[in-house]
């Protein structure tokens, strides 16, 4: 199943990877509208040909545009990104940090158990399988995001307090020198 499909990311322009296209596994692209925007390519962006690469040597061939969204929270701005088949650049298959699987919770303990035992077999035996639940990470970035809020208020109703306690000073010292 395709990453957009699996994510809900709405491919706006153009169509998803596949690897029914022998090309989307050796030079082509998606990239989001922001890196459309930065290449002045938004409008038209299918066909384009984009280097990317740490020397710009890769001449890869944009398929399809997909709609922004926010990867790492929503107080950080979109990047431009594209996204490509993991086997399209040989460092990707030596570098990849993450793996994301939508699993069907009534499933759930059968699926993990079988993707650590693949991961022991076929991936790294030496290095830990270790998993994080999405909705998860999300809910504890939600309760930061509360309790800034709770600060946020706590420190403007002690300013609120500290400016009437000031204006009552006042009011009071001009009271008296009357």
């Amino acid at each position: 199943m395709p990453f957009e499909r699996i994510m809900g990311i709405e491919v706006i322009k153009g169509r998803g990877l596949s690897e029914k296209f022998a090309s989307d596994t050796i030079s082509n692209i998606l990239i989001n509208e922001t890196a459309a925007r930065m290449l002045g390519i938004y409008s038209d962006p299918i066909g384009k040909k984009i280097q990317i690469g740490f020397n710009g040597e890769e001449r890869m061939e944009v398929v399809g545009m997909v709609k922004d969204y926010h990867v790492t929270g929503f107080n950080v701005a979109i990047e431009p990104m594209f996204f490509s088949h993991w086997t399209t650049f040989d460092f990707m298959s030596q570098n990849m940090r993450t793996v994301q699987f939508k699993i069907k919770p009534e499933h759930f303990i059968e699926t993990m158990n079988d993707i650590e035992a693949y991961w022991k077999t076929h991936i790294e035996s030496d290095f830990p399988f270790d998993y994080i639940m999405l909705d998860k990470k999300f809910a504890r970035l939600h309760r930061n995001y509360q309790r800034q809020e709770t600060i946020f208020i706590i420190l403007t109703l002690v300013v609120i307090l500290i400016s009437l306690l000031g204006l009552f000073a006042l009011a009071t010292l001009t009271i008296n020198q009357r």
